[in-house]
């Protein structure tokens, strides 16, 4: 009975093989270079979808294999090895065809190699006459079209001086307005606009501010300040000087009905005019002074607006230099008009002094004309017999 209280004795035994334990931690190692390649993957994915046209271009330029060019065993040259020459002369990607198959004769490999040695010599000796001219016409193309595109440039900005112009004078009439104690209230009554014809200076009214008296044409008090300073800026320009009086559509007449908006805008565009001159603008400057009486509002949905009630001063654009004729393109058809008579027509007896005059002047101009056209005629056959 004591002994079936007794715990069972369990033996266990174990094989020498070890094949249920671990095989060390190479298989962490490629774990973890699996996952950096497919961190590498999504980066690169991410990268592609928030690159641009450009960039991905440019990645893609960087990522390609470089370009290796085989040249041809003649050279690199426009003549690729050639030699200009008659036909027969061996040139240098044709001197390896000479040599006879069997190398071993001495004999048979020199002529071949002092006909090669000459187009060698012929090469280096052949003159830089056509290459001169080559690149002196090449000057001349690259000055012409210096000159026509300088030409189209002017063309393009005709007025860019007078626009640099109109800029300075608006900076200067606005530090003036602003230095002077009594104009600075008056700054949001001048207002500059460009219009085709040239830069528009609109002294307008404002609401309490107005630049004239109800129905007068004086000016005095702030206003005669503002063009006191706006003719001393006026003064240094070139530009002619337009000005144009407006009224509202307010009607307005008196003195029986004989004076109205129309006589009002005309003497105050005058009353203007004499203001202008007073503080130094040239009479001769000024060429139109026209009232314009409500015909033309600044705010057309407003034709009552007291900011149409204004002085229009304008600046004209200078007429551009390029439309004046230049004097070397027609003093060669006059020289060519008196010379053509001498030739085809006897002068009298008395005028004998005057074709001879002019005879030495008469082939130097098919001598000017022809000169270009032999170099050009040079140049070419030069180049037809390199590509022969």
């Amino acid at each position: 009975m004591a002994r079936s209280n007794q715990a069972p004795i369990i033996v266990k035994r174990s094989d020498d093989d070890h094949e249920s334990e671990h095989h060390g931690g190479a298989w962490k190692v490629a774990y973890a270079d699996f996952m950096t390649a497919m961190m590498a993957f999504f980066l690169l994915m991410w990268i592609l979808s928030v690159s641009d046209e450009n960039q991905l271009t440019g990645i893609a330029d960087y990522f390609a294999p470089a370009k290796i060019s085989m040249q041809a065993p003649g050279g690199t040259g426009p003549l690729a090895g050639e030699t200009i020459g008659p036909k027969g002369v061996l040139n240098a990607s044709r001197a390896n065809d000479a040599i006879p198959a069997n190398p071993g004769v001495g004999s048979a490999t020199e002529p071949s190699t002092e006909m090669a040695n000459a187009s060698g010599k012929s090469e280096d000796t052949m003159p830089d006459a056509t290459t001169d001219k080559l690149a002196a016409a090449a000057t001349a193309t690259t000055k012409a079209s210096d000159t026509t595109d300088a030409k189209t440039a002017a063309a393009a900005t005709p007025h860019a001086i007078d626009d640099a112009r109109f800029e300075t004078l608006q900076t200067r009439i606005t530090q003036a307005i602003q230095h002077v104690p009594d104009l600075r209230p008056l700054q949001q009554n001048v207002l500059f606009r460009r219009t085709p014809d040239g830069l528009n200076i609109e002294v307008v009214d404002q609401a309490g501010k107005a630049m004239f008296a109800s129905g007068s044409a004086k000016i005095d008090g702030p206003t005669l300040k503002l063009m006191d300073q706006l003719g001393r800026a006026l003064s240094d320009l070139p530009n002619d000087v337009l000005i144009a009086g407006h009224t509202d559509s307010v009607p307005y007449q008196k003195a029986g009905g004989t004076y109205g908006n129309w006589e009002l805008s005309s003497d105050r565009a005058n009353a203007t005019r004499r203001a202008l001159v007073t503080a130094g603008v040239a009479p001769e400057r000024i060429t139109r002074v026209s009232g314009l009486s409500d015909t033309d509002p600044l705010k057309p949905a407003e034709p009552r607006d007291p900011s149409n009630r204004r002085i229009t001063v304008t600046l004209a654009y200078l007429q551009p230099m390029a439309d004046a004729p230049a004097p070397t393109d027609t003093a060669a058809p006059r020289l060519e008009a008196k010379a053509e008579p001498t030739a085809s027509q006897p002068a009298p007896a008395v005028e004998h002094a005057a074709p001879e005059a002019a005879a030495p002047a008469a082939p130097a101009a098919p001598s000017t004309s022809e000169q270009p056209q032999k170099f050009s005629s040079v140049a070419m056959d030069d180049l037809r017999s390199a590509l022969q």
